[in-house]
């Protein structure tokens, strides 16, 4: 005899109650049939799953979490027409080996219940406090896990976009940026219930393993049922693989180089551009302003099955695709990649973006979303950041690219996908690459942790055949992926701590500041007699502080070719061991809708440990 509710097997004959969750095994068999119907398929259906992927590759499991009666008004369906289109794909997704649940958060009830086997039935709708949601995940994992043979679901894969399934916005861990908070969905990937609000915002979060792997389906505002629906069914088409082919990259000139550290294996699969001005691309990657949206078209691959941006993006309302300035001593920022060349793509394809903002779309429709306008076109899988992403600087004088934050996810996502992981697998991957690369726990790697999502079914993956392999076997996709099981040292990177102290200690932020409060009029010079003790001292550190900042631009302009030029902003940064760090934002150029900065942190006797720009 087997539970209902959450499938235990119960040995003692004659028990009434569950001994795992409680529920009442002597009810009507009229009242079990909702349980029932929900509950996971039987032993023949997971082997029928398992036989249809290989030997190799045993069945894996998901969540689907939407709101179904806010998914389908927003387009234009029924409720009941949700929860067919749900059932089918999850049929479909299942004979490939991926054995997703459909959690509906508007009529949810708790699985594990009370010790007097009282029912909690639940509707949330997108302001209702995060704790209910993270409570009702954990509910979910947590019953559905229980002793089935099938064990800890692996995938979360959201449908809809805030407004259907709330993506937390949280405090932005590098003080003194324009965001103040960053989109992210890692909270959906630690099911522990309403605690992990708090451990979130502490960014403690980081100290947990991370058991689900979030992909999120979003729907914008003018997107269509038939367009929705169209993503799933390319996703069921593409669930034994996404064909590999031509791989189509573009990038800022400032980062060409770094950009092809990046690429890395991906290069020689890059568009042979023998017929273009050599001045328009570096080892086979796209450089824009020499190519703008005007004429990209000359050299735009629509039947690439891999994209790779690395230029810049804008939170500006009206602002659209991605942007690119020229090398001059005052740059010019030109439109480089507009949406509508992501629905001119004709294959299943892929798309990492490392530009700032690169995978925005709340409240946006696929006109000034290029995420929006990829996935409802031919991309199935995209990971973007959802505010200033920061990365490594071509350098004037020669030193080889030092990749870091968001390039060194971009090439570890990328790397991974061609290694046969999953999407969200691969994303995980990543970010833990990210996480090894700093010791210190900065506010900049957290805030790339956090506003790099992933959109789409995070358990698709690459096709992987050889480069000789017959059109047969390239059309037949029948081929099961290698076994892609994450390593067990890499199921959790060296947890770090994200919290510091930081005090601005000038530059124009600081001196703006002083002025407007009064203080820079009526404080006594630290040569004064009538300074305090703790004035001199301050005197002395910012003369030291002062001291850096020429050592800085002598750095700037002899490394990056950077005029020299006054800090926007100073601070110092205590960390959690002690240990502290200064910091100097120095704004590069502001054009348009796009402002460029870059920012350099040294130890207190002023070496440097690293420069980054932002995106």
């Amino acid at each position: 005899m087997y539970c209902p509710e959450c499938g235990t097997k119960i040995e003692e004959t004659g028990a009434r109650f569950c001994p795992e969750c409680g529920t009442r095994l002597d009810e009507p068999e009229e009242s079990q049939q909702p349980a029932a119907a929900s509950a996971a398929p039987s032993a023949a259906q997971l082997a029928a799953g398992e036989a249809a992927c290989g030997k190799e590759n045993p069945m894996e499991w998901g969540l689907i979490l939407t709101n179904c009666r806010l998914l389908s008004a927003k387009l234009g369906g029924s409720v009941e027409e949700a929860n067919q289109l749900m059932a089918s794909y999850i049929e479909a997704r299942r004979a490939s080996g991926v054995d997703y649940e459909l959690i509906d958060v508007d009529d949810y009830t708790y699985r594990k219940r009370s010790f007097l086997s009282r029912t909690r039935h639940v509707s949330l709708q997108p302001d209702s406090p995060w704790g209910d949601y993270l409570d009702l995940l954990a509910d979910a994992v947590e019953a559905r896990t229980g002793k089935r043979a099938k064990g800890q679901p692996l995938y979360l894969f959201i449908l809809g976009s805030n407004d259907i399934i709330p993506m937390p916005c949280v405090p932005h861990p590098v003080k003194e940026v324009s965001d103040n908070d960053i989109d992210t969905d890692l909270l959906w990937a630690y099911p522990y219930g309403h605690r992990m609000v708090d451990e979130l915002q502490s960014l403690n979060i980081f100290h947990y393993d991370q058991q689900l792997m979030v992909g999120r389906l979003p729907v914008g505002e003018d997107t269509t049922w038939s367009q929705f629906a169209d993503y799933l069914q390319r996703s069921v088409n593409s669930s034994l693989g996404i064909p590999g082919g031509v791989v189509y990259g573009q990038c800022d000139p400032h980062w060409k180089r770094v950009s092809s550290t990046v690429a890395g294996g991906l290069t020689p699969n890059l568009r042979n551009l023998a017929a273009q001005p050599s001045s328009g691309y570096y080892r086979g990657l796209i450089l824009s302003p020499s190519y703008t949206a005007d004429n990209l078209s000359q050299v735009f691959t629509p039947e690439a099955y891999l994209y790779y941006f690395n230029l810049h993006g804008s939170n500006a309302p009206e602002a659209s695709g991605y942007y690119g300035t020229t090398l001059e001593e005052r740059p010019k920022c030109y439109t480089v990649m507009h949406p509508v060349f992501m629905q001119a793509c004709r294959q299943p394809n892929v798309v990492t973006c490392e530009a700032c903002y690169g995978a925005r779309h709340r409240g946006m429709d696929s006109a000034h979303s290029t995420l929006l306008a990829a996935l409802y076109a031919q991309t199935l899988l995209f990971v973007g950041s959802s505010r200033i992403a920061w990365g490594d600087v071509d350098a004037i004088d020669g030193s080889a690219p030092t990749p870091m934050l968001a390039d060194t996810l971009a090439a570890t996502f990328m790397n991974a996908l061609q290694a046969g992981y999953p999407a969200g697998l691969a994303l995980f991957l990543a970010k833990s690459a990210v996480m090894q690369q700093d010791k210190q726990g900065r506010p900049h790697t957290a805030a790339t942790l956090l506003e790099f999502n992933l959109f789409g079914d995070p358990s698709l993956y690459l096709a992987l055949w050889d480069e000789e392999a017959t059109d047969d076997k390239r059309e037949s996709h029948k081929e099961p992926r290698p076994n892609t099981a994450l390593p067990q040292s890499a199921t959790q990177p060296t947890a770090q701590s994200y919290v510091c102290q930081t005090e601005l200690l000038g530059g124009e932020a600081g001196a703006a500041s002083a002025t407007s409060s009064g203080a820079a009029s009526r404080a006594p010079s630290a040569a004064s007699p009538t300074a305090s003790l703790l004035q001199q001292v301050r005197s002395q550190v910012n003369a030291n502080v002062l001291h850096i900042h020429d050592q800085m631009a002598r750095h700037l302009y002899s490394r990056y070719g950077i005029p020299p030029r006054p800090a926007a902003a100073i601070f110092r940064l205590r960390y959690a061991d002690g240990s502290e760090e200064l910091r100097f934002d120095y704004t590069v150029a502001s054009e348009g809708e796009v402002k460029q900065t870059l920012t350099v942190t040294s130890d207190a006797q002023g070496n440097i440990r690293q420069v980054i720009g932002t995106k």
